[in-house]
């Protein structure tokens, strides 16, 4: 992949004034950016311009916004919010953000530069039917359980264990302070049939333990119960991402491990299994295309 050099934040708004045709997409990391341009090039979307934040210099905002420093989230936000605060005609640039927990603590931003995945993050587009049954032929050559049986398993699981961080982050302030369980000992996989034991509320014990907020037992299960009666959207909704590529990683190990695969191998490989034909259907894409097609 080809090494940019780095472009100051003014630098950037001075060659939109001069070149306010120029059609850009800025994502928050190396894994968003393949991902986006393999979807560019399957449809066809000419003359633009995929990037990684890290191509925006930010230093002159350090000292007035020190957390912009290490956080790839924070600095695609701010660039969006730069853009619509200094330029009345709109250009041809969208900043993507990972959409998080954003939606449960009301601090989803708005305006005409900034557009979330539609999920908590870009790896759970990966969380379908049609990639594990690729993953599971062409890697694997089969695999005992089905996919849609593996999504149903994992979906269920996968969801628990996202309202539980979440009891969690509502908790504590900052949430980056939490020390957080290892998932691979609390959860026990079935290798005849796929099926996944997990207790949550067993599990949000622990990590209240870990983190020394056993007193607040009581107040974190009503966060989760209440969290969990309301979360009446598809399983997708509430997957965390990396623990999605993690809990695939730990299931797939243990029904069947023919080839070993790390968890950082696996993880690219499962990226090589997405179906970009079916990311149109989504809402993220649908604008992608709708803006530059």
């Amino acid at each position: 992949m080809e090494i940019l050099e780095k472009r100051k934040l003014e630098e950037l708004c001075t060659l939109y004034k001069l070149e306010p045709e120029l059609r850009d997409i800025f994502v928050e990391g190396i894994t968003d950016e393949v991902i986006i341009e393999n979807f560019r090039r399957k449809n066809t979307l000419r003359n633009l311009q995929i990037y990684t934040i890290d191509f925006i210099d930010f230093s002159c905002l350090y000292n007035e916004k020190p957390y912009l420093r290490a956080n790839c989230k924070h600095k695609i936000v701010e660039l969006s919010l730069h853009l619509a605060k200094n330029f009345e005609k709109k250009l041809n640039v969208t900043c993507i953000a990972d959409r998080d927990f954003d939606d449960f603590f009301d601090s989803i931003i708005q305006n005409e530069y900034l557009l979330y995945t539609d999920f908590h993050s870009m790896e759970v587009y990966l969380f379908d039917e049609a990639c594990f049954a690729k993953f599971f032929k062409d890697v694997l050559h089969g695999f005992p359980i089905q996919p849609d049986v593996v999504i149903k398993n994992l979906g269920s699981v996968l969801k628990e264990l996202f309202l539980v961080w979440l009891t969690l982050y509502k908790l504590v302030s900052p949430a980056t302070s939490l020390l957080l369980v290892d998932i691979q000992r609390n959860v026990k996989i079935n290798k005849d049939d796929g099926s996944i034991e997990f207790d949550a509320k067993d599990y949000l014990f622990k990590n209240l333990n870990t983190n020394g907020l056993t007193s607040r037992i009581g107040e974190a299960t009503k966060i989760y119960t209440s969290l969990f009666k309301n979360s009446k959207k598809d399983n997708k909704h509430y997957i965390n991402g990396h623990c999605f590529i993690n809990m695939f990683w730990i299931y797939q190990r243990k029904i069947k491990d023919s080839f070993h695969l790390s968890n950082e191998s696996f993880d690219k490989i499962l990226f090589l299994c997405l179906d970009y034909s079916k990311l149109n259907s989504y809402n993220m894409f649908s604008k992608i295309i709708e803006k530059y097609e």
